[in-house]
């Protein structure tokens, strides 16, 4: 009998198996590239989850990493922390940061027995013009429907010459607990929009604090103990965390922060 050379096979020296046909060879070649380009793409994302490590921004493994932008800031400005002084829910940073002589606590909740003065900070009656040195405001304008309303009180009750220590949300996720009232998100134009109202630019600094690695990190719930220091202290001012600003009110005989025209002299 005539034997007929199969050429569907192949001899490896192990055996004979099957010959791989062209359009099978192609179709493998089409799926290992596509499978590459998936995972090289997917090979950027550090994280892959689609739910978050923490929930409280990370409190439950050690300090939220935008505590320490704003830390930060409020050390780099201690030096206005002085005289009255007036913060929000608490006083744990005016205590921490400055000199003062008097510190109230202001809050909408009755029930935070923190709390030395009860108001909205859009309509602050309880206070009057001019009461203090120094306005903490930290991580609170998100919560506040009119902005505008609520920077105009703020600067009402500085003193002239007064600051404001403020700082505002731009990487956060939605508070679970006050998700009905959180309203913004702020950019660096946005503060210089809400605050150059009341201040000349030459007493208003904003900046723009964190970085790629620090946002990731915040944004799926890790905490600063899980960075480096290094990691932390880099500021691109691109990919910001918070934005913060230090405004100080003009002093009397000043408009909008510049100098008083002087007045024409009357025409002989």
């Amino acid at each position: 009998m005539t034997s007929t050379t199969n050429t569907s096979l192949q001899h490896d020296g192990r055996g004979i198996e099957p010959r791989p046909s062209f359009w099978r060879k192609v179709a493998e070649g089409i799926a290992a590239r596509l499978k590459r380009m998936r995972w090289t793409r997917l090979g950027h994302l550090p994280f892959r989850r689609l739910t978050p490590i923490s929930r409280d921004w990370g409190s439950e493994r050690g300090e939220p990493v935008d505590r320490y932008y704003i830390e930060r800031f409020l050390e780099r400005n201690r030096q206005f922390i002085r005289g009255n002084c007036l913060e929000v829910f608490d006083s744990a940073y005016a205590r921490r940061f400055g000199t003062t002589t008097r510190i109230d606590v202001l809050d909408i909740d009755r029930n935070n027995p923190r709390a030395t003065v009860f108001g909205d900070l859009q309509r602050l009656d309880a206070i009057a013009d001019e009461t203090y040195d120094c306005f903490i405001m930290t991580q609170t304008l998100q919560y506040i429907p009119d902005l505008h309303a609520a920077v105009a009180e703020t600067f009402r009750i500085l003193k002239p010459g007064g600051t404001l220590l403020m700082t505002v949300p731009f990487l956060i996720r939605l508070d679970d607990n006050k998700t009905a009232n959180d309203f913004w998100r702020f950019t660096p134009n946005s503060v210089r929009m809400l605050l150059g109202k009341h201040v000349a630019d030459g007493d208003l600094e904003i900046t723009s604090p964190g970085n790629v690695l620090t946002g990731q990190a915040f944004w799926i719930g890790l905490a600063q103990e899980d960075l480096r220091a290094r990691h932390l202290a880099h500021e691109d001012s691109q990919y910001p965390i918070i934005v913060t600003a230090r405004a100080t009110k003009p002093a009397r005989g000043r408009q909008d922060g510049r100098a008083p025209e002087r007045p024409t002299p009357a025409a002989p």
